[in-house]
């Protein structure tokens, strides 16, 4: 009886351990996010929600919420005319996160990505960045 329990005890750490850390953005880029955030929505269309389903990351793939996605890191100047990401600009949201190596090599693998176009390649980045990238963003 006391294995199961053992065991039980053990993945329950584990599991804890490998979830995410949270990782509040600093005032002053939150607010930047959220005005540029809701000209997007106006801009693009998008649904009223699609800067809450950003950060943290749950924003369903289609071409509505591509366009709203690259609008968003354009209007913050996260990224070129193409979709890719600005690595110096990107990586200093994250300069204060004691993860910053595992998000820098996170960053860089999933900025590899590139898809039909510059809206469905921002999107993809993103995605891969927020599935590999030990931390969860919040506003």
């Amino acid at each position: 009886m006391i294995y199961p329990v053992i065991l039980f005890t053990v993945l329950c750490v584990l599991g804890a351990n490998a979830s995410p850390a949270p990782l509040k953005l600093p005032a002053q880029i939150a607010e930047k996010v959220k005005q540029v955030g809701s000209q997007c929505i106006k801009e693009t269309g998008a649904p009223a929600d699609a800067l809450s389903n950003t950060i943290p990351w749950n924003l369903s793939e289609n071409e509505g919420n591509e366009k709203f996605l690259f609008c968003l890191c354009k209007g913050n100047n996260l990224i070129n005319d193409e979709g890719l990401f600005d690595q110096g600009k990107t990586m200093n949201i994250f300069a204060s996160s004691d993860k910053k190596d595992d998000i820098a090599k996170a960053f860089t693998e999933c900025n590899a990505q590139n898809a039909k176009d510059k809206y469905e390649t921002v999107y993809k980045i993103t995605d891969c960045f927020f599935k590999k990238a030990p931390i969860v963003l919040s506003l």
